[in-house]
């Protein structure tokens, strides 16, 4: 079966910063509500998840890719090299846990995508791509 689900962050989402923190949501286009989808869809990994992403902070992402890769999923990171580095991102604490974390290796340029695979070699697959760095500030 093949379906579409958008997630449309608009104005209206910037009030919607302290519902991430506090795990409530405002209604159905609530960020908390965008964040839950997104971690149902990692959470339903049972083989592997690969992402590419920009940038990435949110502790809960960090929480469902530590769970996954204690489950034997294969997981699977590519980011941009100066976001490798900065303070805020997961990545290093992927990397402490055994979690492959590949950068670009060209000092030049930057890597942007944002996307992930989930499953990508089953009948179950599932793929997620947008605009949106998996940070609070995105949401």
């Amino acid at each position: 079966t093949t379906w579409y689900k958008f997630i449309f962050i608009t104005q209206e989402n910037f009030g919607c910063l302290e519902h991430l923190r506090q795990e409530v949501s405002c209604g159905d286009k609530c960020s908390h509500n965008y964040l839950q989808t997104i971690k149902e869809h990692l959470h339903s990994a049972k083989v592997s998840i690969s992402l590419c992403i920009y940038h990435i902070t949110l502790d809960s992402i960090f929480e469902e890719l530590t769970d996954a890769h204690s489950r034997n999923i294969i997981v699977r990171i590519i980011t941009d090299r100066e976001m490798n580095y900065h303070s805020a991102s997961i990545t290093e604490k992927l990397k402490k846990l055994g979690i492959p974390v590949k950068v670009q290796p060209d000092t030049q340029s930057f890597m942007h995508h944002k996307f992930f695979l989930i499953d990508e070699n089953t009948d179950d697959k599932e793929v997620w791509f947008g605009s949106l760095n998996l940070t609070a500030q995105a949401l």
